[in-house]
C-alpha cells in the first residue's frame, strides 16, 4: 500500500510540477523544447536572508541556456537545479557566488541513471591507512583480481582525498560490498575501509544556520552592551531626568565647537555597532551591488535601476544614513567652529544603536524559528535502525547472526526482525509470523498481521515475535527512503499562493527607495509651508533634518520577510507533520492553491 502510495504521487506529482512551476518566479521551467534535464545539482546556499535573495538567486541562473529548472528553497537554505549539460555543475556553484552568497554543491544526481535497474550499486568509499603513493595502485589491483567484470573504478584514491569510487554488481553470496570493503582492508594491515556517506541537505542547512546564528549573536551581544550605556545617556538622561541635574548639565555642556560631551560619547559608542554589529548588513549590500554592476552582468541595464537589492541593502541604508549624515555634521560643526550649543536632534547616533540591536535581535529569532522546520524530515529518516541482524552461514554450514551496519547489505540479504525492532530495509518475511506496526509510514493505526511471502517495510516496528526477513530494498532505495525524498522535494517546491509575495518582493527595494524620497520631500514641503510646529522643526535641526528622521523610519520599518517567509515555512512544516501522520504531499500544485 505504502510503496503503491509513493509511486502513484511520482506518477501524479511530475505532471502537475510543470503546470505550477511555470506559473511561478522561483521554479522556473525552460520557455522551449529544451531537451529532458540529464542532471539533478544540489548546492546548499548560506547567504539568503529573505525573498528577494530566492528571487536574485533564481533570475540569475535561470538564465543559463543548458538549465531547465530551479527550485531555491530559503528555509532549508538549499538550490536545487535540473541542468543538461554534464560540465556545468561548477557554473551553477560559480554563479551563486558571483552574487555573493555562499554555496556548495552538495550532489549531482544522474536522472538517467537513477531509473536504471537495481542491479547495479555506485558506492563511494573512505579509505583511512593511505601512507605512500604506491598504496592507491594496490587498492585499484586488488579490486580488479577480486572481480573486474563486476567492478568498476569511477575514482582512484589519493593521499590527499582518501576516497574510491566504485560501481559495481553484487553476486550473493560470492560478490557484495562487505566482501569489496573486506579486499581493500586485506591489502594492508594499516587500512580501514568504510562507505562514506556526504552530509544530508538537512545537515548542510544546520550547519548553515549554526554559523549565521554563531555570526549573529556575536554581534548582538556587542549591541547589547553598548546599548545599555546609549539608552541611559541619550535616553534616561534626555527624557527623565530634571534639566537642572548636574550631571545631566555637564554632559550637554558644549565641549568643542559647540558639540557637548554627550553627542561626543554617543558618537564613540555608536561607531562600534555601525562597523563591526551592522557590517554583517554592509557586507551583503556591497556584495549585491558589486555583482549587480560586475562585468558581464547577465542583468539588462535598464533593469539594474528598477529591480534591486534585498533586505540588507534597505537596512545598510537605513543605519548607514543615521549614521553617515551624524557624522558629516559634527564635521561641519567643527568646521564652522561655533561655540554655540548644537540644537537637540540633530545627531542619530542613539539610533544606529537600537535599530542595529532590534534588527539582529528579529534576525536571531527568524533564524530560530527556521531552525525548528526541518526536524520532520530527519525524524522520518531515524525511523531506520543504523544496524542489522545479518544471517550468514559459516564455513561449517551453520548459520550465524552479525550486527552489520545497513549501508553494507545487499538485495537478497537474509536478516533477522527481533520483537520491538524495526527491519533495516524492505523485505519479504521468510520464516515466522508477527505483527507489524506501520502507523509511521501509511497513519495505519491497527497492527498489521505478518507472515512468510508477506512485504515489511524499514520504519515499522515489530510488535510481538522475531522474524527472518530476505531484503528486497537496500538502503537509499527503500519505501522509507522514497519517502523522505517524496517529503522533502514536497518541501522545497513553490505553491501558486507564493506567487504574489514573490512578484511584490521581487521590486521592494527600489519602491521602498522611491517611497522615502517622496516621504522625505512631503515632509520637507510641510515644514517649509508652516504646517509642522515650527518649534518641533528647529529641535530636529530645521527643515531637511526634520523630514529626514521619517525618511530613516520608512527604511528601516520596511521588511519583505513576512511576504517571503510566512508561505514557504508554513509548506516546509505542515509537509513534514503530514508525513508523520501518513499523508504525502508532492510539489506546490493545486492542492494547496485552494
Amino acid at each position: 500500500m505504502g510503496a503503491g502510495l509513493v509511486a502513484a504521487l511520482d506518477d501524479g506529482g511530475e505532471d502537475g510540477a510543470g503546470d505550477a512551476g511555470a506559473a511561478q518566479g522561483v521554479v522556473v521551467e525552460a520557455a522551449d523544447a529544451a531537451p529532458a534535464p540529464l542532471l539533478r545539482a544540489t548546492v546548499s546556499v548560506g547567504g539568503m536572508t529573505c525573498a528577494v535573495c530566492v528571487n536574485t538567486i533564481t533570475d540569475e541562473v535561470q538564465k543559463r541556456p543548458w538549465v531547465s529548472r530551479i527550485v531555491v528553497n530559503l528555509v532549508s537554505n538549499s538550490a536545487t537545479v535540473d541542468f543538461t549539460d554534464p560540465d556545468r555543475a561548477a557554473d551553477i556553484v560559480e554563479a551563486i557566488e558571483d552574487l555573493g552568497y555562499d554555496a556548495v554543491l552538495d550532489s549531482v544526481v544522474d536522472l538517467r541513471r537513477q531509473r536504471q535497474s537495481a542491479d547495479e550499486r555506485e558506492m563511494e568509499i573512505h579509505v583511512d591507512g593511505i601512507f605512500c603513493p604506491r598504496c592507491p595502485d594496490r587498492i585499484c589491483q586488488t579490486l580488479r583480481n577480486l572481480d573486474a567484470s563486476r567492478i568498476d573504478i569511477l575514482q582512484e584514491p589519493t593521499p590527499q582525498l582518501p576516497r574510491l569510487r566504485i560501481r559495481y554488481r553484487p553476486e550473493l553470496p560470492r560478490l557484495t560490498i562487505r566482501h569489496i570493503l573486506g579486499a581493500i582492508e586485506a591489502t594492508d594491515p594499516s587500512l580501514r575501509a568504510s562507505i562514506y556517506h556526504p552530509p544530508t541537505l538537512e545537515e548542510r542547512s544546520r550547519t548553515i544556520r549554526a554559523k549565521h546564528q554563531r555570526e549573529l549573536l556575536y554581534r548582538e551581544l556587542l549591541t547589547g552592551l553598548i546599548a545599555i550605556p546609549t539608552f541611559v545617556l541619550g535616553i534616561v538622561y534626555m527624557s527623565l531626568v530634571d534639566k537642572d541635574d548636574p550631571t545631566r548639565k555637564h554632559l550637554m555642556q558644549p565641549w568643542r565647537s559647540g558639540l557637548s560631551r554627550l553627542d561626543v560619547i554617543l558618537c564613540l559608542l555608536s561607531t562600534p555597532v555601525y562597523f563591526f554589529a551592522a557590517d554583517v548588513f554592509h557586507v551583503r549590500a556591497v556584495k549585491e551591488l558589486r555583482s549587480l554592476w560586475r562585468g558581464g552582468s547577465r542583468t539588462p541595464l535598464l533593469q539594474r535601476f528598477y529591480k534591486f537589492g534585498s533586505m540588507n541593502m534597505l537596512i545598510s541604508l537605513g543605519t548607514s544614513i543615521a549614521y553617515i549624515s551624524s557624522v558629516a555634521e559634527m564635521i561641519a560643526v567643527a568646521v564652522r567652529g561655533d561655540d554655540a550649543p548644537v540644537p537637540e536632534g540633530r545627531f542619530y547616533f542613539d539610533s544606529v544603536v537600537f535599530l542595529t540591536l532590534f534588527l539582529l535581535a528579529g534576525r536571531l529569532i527568524e533564524g530560530y524559528s527556521k531552525s525548528k522546520t526541518g526536524n520532520a524530515v530527519e525524524a522520518l529518516a531515524k525511523l531506520r535502525p543504523s544496524t542489522a541482524l545479518l544471517v550468514e552461514q559459516d564455513k561449517m554450514g551453520k548459520q550465524r547472526t552479525a550486527a552489520t551496519p545497513i549501508d553494507q547489505l545487499e538485495q537478497g540479504d537474509v536478516i533477522r526482525v527481533p520483537g520491538g525492532a524495526s527491519p533495516a530495509a524492505d523485505g519479504i518475511v521468510v520464516a515466522g509470523e508477527t505483527n507489524f506496526d506501520e502507523s509511521s509510514l501509511t497513519g495505519e493505526s491497527r497492527p498489521i498481521r505478518k507472515g512468510p511471502g508477506d512485504e515489511v517495510y524499514a520504519g515499522t516496528i515489530n510488535k510481538a515475535d522475531a522474524v527472518t526477513v530476505r531484503v528486497t530494498g537496500t538502503c537509499g532505495k527503500s519505501m522509507l527512503d522514497q519517502i523522505v525524498e517524496v517529503v522533502r522535494e514536497g518541501q522545497t517546491r513553490r505553491a501558486p499562493v507564493e506567487q504574489i509575495a514573490d512578484t511584490l518582493t521581487a521590486y521592494f527595494v527600489p519602491v521602498m527607495t522611491l517611497v522615502a524620497m517622496v516621504t522625505w520631500a512631503v515632509w520637507m514641503a510641510l515644514a517649509l509651508s508652516g504646517r509642522v510646529d515650527e518649534a518641533e522643526v528647529r529641535r530636529s535641526g530645521g527643515p531637511a533634518a526634520f523630514a529626514f528622521q521619517f525618511a530613516i523610519a520608512v527604511f528601516v520599518v520596511a521588511c519583505p520577510c513576512g511576504l517571503g517567509l510566512a508561505a514557504p515555512t508554513a509548506i516546509f512544516v505542515g509537509g513534514g507533520i503530514a508525513a508523520q501522520h501518513g499523508i504525502l504531499a508532492k510539489g506546490g500544485g493545486e492542492a494547496r492553491a485552494r
